[in-house]
């Protein structure tokens, strides 16, 4: 436990890790709620309330976003400080310039947070922000919307990547039809270019952010495509864009709203519904699949059915060779009042396809993980958008299990 400790956080922060990871050892997919967000109640979250992204750990420290709470109700950028369970609120947005409703999380790039935010920024159709660590000021790059028509891009929803000095990410509206684009952001000139328009039967409504494989950018699409469904995509900035599968509104997927990773070339998502199972919407509970990232050919991993999860809308990661994901509902308590179930985080072998729950929510343990999952050192942080001591979500970590 020690050796885990003082590799994940150094120095005298260590034993409050040790206690954690005690309390989890004698059952390895057991969890642990570090912090529960709106503790005076939901009448003024000012720590924040519902985060809806992932984080990212920057020297031990977890750094996130709230969709709501803060001093407008407008969501916050968030810190939870290395060994405490102390949250530390360093932006509230709220006066509309400085970007609303934060639903994707944020990026380190030397001594900075950059992010989008869903509306606000000026013109109110989103933003680009970035938040210096040195001094907590927070500024907006970019406001979408700014072209008429929003030509530009609006209300992106996903987070950001960066390349060579450059800012990729989308929006899941605007452009050249309105149906969503992919944008380029100059961080030495400060100029936002879209790279490409989403036009319906290349894909539209995109929802998650960019992949990055060795200079070729790869994406899905909550919606359109050949049947309506959704897309897996590929851009070069130089060849353009090609859809590497269409989701069928059936067995093989629906609306994606989640982006990809990529494992020795092949590609791996969740879909939002589809696959070969019931579940209340009529189109399934959702499936894990994989494409080929060559010639586009997909294959459905696993198909849930509710009582090992229902509706994934965040991404995979990999830990040695096993992908590791939440669901937003389903698993194996119906107490969030839905009979739904409260969510669940999964582990999948992408070899055999088989499934294990690695834990499912209750209530007040979390409920309904919208945000993905970060691997630091071995053990597994996220976020749940609901749930906790109070009801507003919170920040777990939980010890992975690979399926059996």
């Amino acid at each position: 436990m020690k050796a885990i400790c003082t590799g994940l956080i150094a120095g005298t922060v260590c034993y409050m890790f040790i206690l954690q990871l005690q309390a989890v050892s004698a059952n390895p997919s057991s969890e642990r709620v570090l912090y529960s967000f709106c503790p005076k109640g939901g009448f003024h979250c000012s720590d924040g309330a519902s985060p809806e992204s992932s984080l990212i750990n920057v020297n031990g420290t977890l750094y996130g976003t709230t969709y709501g709470g803060g001093n407008s109700e407008s969501g916050v950028i968030f810190a939870l400080r290395a060994g405490t369970d102390r949250e530390d609120v360093l932006h509230s947005f709220g006066d509309g310039n400085d970007g609303l409703n934060p639903m994707g999380g944020v990026i380190y790039v030397k001594g900075s947070l950059y992010g989008t935010a869903y509306s606000g920024g000026g013109h109110g159709a989103g933003a680009l922000f970035a938040l210096d660590l040195t001094t907590d000021a927070e500024a907006t790059e970019y406001g979408f919307c700014g072209e008429e028509f929003c030509l530009d891009g609006e209300g992106p929803e996903g987070g950001l990547i960066k390349t060579k000095g450059t800012l990729y990410g989308m929006t899941s509206a605007g452009g050249a039809v309105g149906k969503g684009t992919i944008f380029s952001y100059d961080m030495k000139t400060g100029t936002e270019t879209v790279i490409l328009s989403f036009v319906g039967r290349n894909g539209s409504d995109p929802q998650a952010g960019l992949l990055d494989v060795d200079g070729r950018l790869y994406g899905t699409t909550s919606g359109g495509g050949t049947h309506g469904c959704g897309t897996v995509f590929s851009f070069d900035p130089d060849a353009g864009e090609t859809v590497l599968h269409s989701f069928g509104c059936g067995t093989d997927g629906a609306f994606p709203k989640s982006g990809l990773i990529e494992v020795n070339g092949t590609l791996y998502g969740t879909a939002w519904s589809g696959g070969v199972r019931g579940c209340a919407s009529g189109t399934g509970c959702g499936t894990v699949f994989s494409v080929n990232a060559s010639t586009g050919a997909e294959a459905v991993l696993h198909a849930f059915d509710n009582t090992d999860g229902q509706w994934p809308t965040a991404g995979l990661i990999d830990v040695k060779g096993v992908l590791y994901g939440t669901t937003s509902f389903g698993g194996a308590y119906t107490s969030c009042g839905d009979g739904a179930g409260c969510g669940t985080v999964f582990a999948i072998d992408p070899h055999t396809g088989q499934e294990t729950v690695v834990y499912s929510f209750g209530g007040t343990d979390g409920a309904t993980p919208v945000g993905g999952l970060i691997n630091v050192n071995g053990l597994l942080y996220g976020t749940t958008s609901a749930g906790g001591a109070y009801g507003y979500g919170t920040v777990f970590m939980l010890i992975p299990v690979a399926p059996a």
